[in-house]
């Protein structure tokens, strides 16, 4: 099994009335993440994602931490891979504003593959050795992902929405 990373969008009414059951959690995420007017998925480019934009494997600092993993518990229901975790949508415009200022060019120094092995990023683990030509196309690839995580939390932000994601 794949550890991927799903992010959609919700009102804060809609969070607030999820229930705090296995199966209602797990009921909410799984149609949310089908029929949202939002949603974005990072596969399992999550940990690099993570990892470029705030220098850390874990944690790091906000709001560019709370862009992959969210900011809140959602309800303390694990999901395979720990429960769902979400941000307001205070938080949603500050993730937003925060990417849009990012070049992300400027953080390609962070993606150094190698040392990304080193810290078991997931995805990178037996990754030691890479040419160069391979690392470039794989940072080009990411890049991308980087816009369209932007473009997801701008539209988002502008809707007044929260984001939820889940592993």
């Amino acid at each position: 099994m794949s550890m991927t990373v799903k992010l959609f969008a919700a009102t804060p009414e809609e969070i607030a009335g999820v229930g705090t059951t296995l199966a209602g959690v797990r009921a909410f995420v799984n149609n949310r993440t089908e029929h949202a007017r939002y949603r974005f998925s990072l596969d399992k480019d999550w940990h690099a994602v993570h990892y470029v934009l705030t220098g850390t494997a874990n944690g790091g600092e906000p709001p560019l931490s709370w862009a992959v993993f969210g900011r809140h518990v959602l309800r303390d229901v694990d999901l395979g891979y720990g429960p769902p975790m979400y941000s307001q949508p205070d938080e949603v415009d500050l993730i937003a504003g925060r990417l849009v200022v990012t070049v992300f060019d400027d953080l390609r120094d962070r993606f150094d593959i190698p040392n990304m092995a080193g810290l078991n990023l997931y995805g990178y683990h037996g990754r030691e050795a890479v040419n160069a030509e391979a690392a470039e196309a794989e940072w080009a690839r990411l890049v991308d992902i980087l816009y369209d995580l932007e473009t997801f939390y701008e539209n988002c932000a502008t809707a007044d929405l929260a984001v939820v994601s889940w592993l």
